[in-house]
Order: C-alpha cells, then sequence, then structure tokens
C-alpha cells in the first residue's frame, strides 16, 4: 500500500526519531508521498499567578525550534517532498486533529514505552491517537533490552525445542 500524505509525531526522542526513519523509508519507495513532521509543544502554565509566563513561553518556543531543527536535519536528504511545523496544545488531539486538516493518510509515531500506572494515571498519546484515527497509525515500539529489562539466555529455538521436550515427557 502506497501513501500519499504520511504525518510523523515527532518530540526528538529516540523513538520519535525512529518514526521518522520509517515515515523517511516508506516515503522514498513513491516519489509523490510527502511527508509532514509535527512537533506539539505544551501549553505553558504557571502554578502562580504572580509569576510572568514569559520567561517559559520563550523557553517552550526556542526548545520547540530545536527539536523541528532536529527533523530537518534527518530529511534534508530525502527526495520526496516534506515540511515541518509546530503545534500547541495536548499532543494526542493536536496529532488528530492535525491528520484530519492536512489529509494525511498515515500517521507514524514513536510510543515511550509508558505503561502500567504511568500510562493509567497519564494516559498514552499513542494509544489516544490509535483508539481515535480515522486513518491507519504506525506505533514503532522500543527495540527489546532498550530499557525494557529483557534477558535472553538461550536462543528461541532451543527455548521452544525445551518446552516441547518437556511436554512430550509429561505425556
Amino acid at each position: 500500500m502506497l501513501f500519499r500524505n504520511i504525518l510523523v509525531a515527532y518530540d526528538g526522542s529516540e523513538p520519535s526519531r525512529s518514526a521518522l526513519r520509517k515515515a523517511i523509508e516508506l516515503a522514498t519507495s513513491s516519489p509523490f508521498c510527502k511527508i509532514d513532521v509535527l512537533y506539539v509543544r505544551p501549553t505553558p502554565t504557571t502554578w502562580h499567578p504572580d509569576l510572568p509566563a514569559a520567561p517559559l513561553i520563550e523557553y517552550e518556543e526556542s526548545r520547540a525550534a530545536e527539536i523541528v531543527d532536529g527533523a530537518r536535519e534527518m530529511l534534508r536528504p530525502v527526495p520526496n517532498r516534506w515540511r515541518t511545523f509546530i503545534a500547541e496544545g495536548r499532543a494526542a488531539k493536536a496529532i488528530l486533529a492535525f491528520a484530519g486538516e492536512t489529509g494525511s493518510d498515515l500517521i507514524v509515531m514513536g510510543n515511550r514505552g509508558r505503561g502500567g500506572w504511568t500510562e493509567l494515571f497519564l494516559g498514552s498519546v499513542s494509544h489516544y491517537v490509535v483508539q481515535h484515527s480515522r486513518v491507519p497509525v504506525l506505533v514503532m515500539k522500543r527495540p527489546p533490552g532498550d530499557g525494557e529489562g529483557v534477558s535472553l539466555r538461550q536462543p528461541a529455538k532451543e527455548r521452544a525445542s525445551d518446552a516441547r521436550e518437556r511436554r512430550e515427557d509429561r505425556l
């Protein structure tokens, strides 16, 4: 299946860089496919009404520019058309709104690997987007062993054969 307009949700993290690499791979298979990269910066908030918000806003704007510049560096050698955007607000809703406005036919995003209580209380952007998107969503998961504590002591083939032997012993 060829896509014509791929949206990449990008925040500069390794999972989002992986998503951008995958989008580039998909887009370069078709010269008519374009890539839109979207960074959603959080809406600056202050905890006390007497504190000025201007320094926080300036910081978020500067950080957003740095993050988008990182995406542009990855996109420079890509022969396809590409654009970068910065939005403000709640990431999941902004991604879905942007996809609808621009006619994206695929959303590619990273997965932070948040789980358990953290996801329950804070939610997951990728989970929300997958559940509410009207177009396909490709979520790039973290590779095994990348902070997940996966331990493989023996190759999978050996483990499968060991299990089969134990099952045959019980018969």
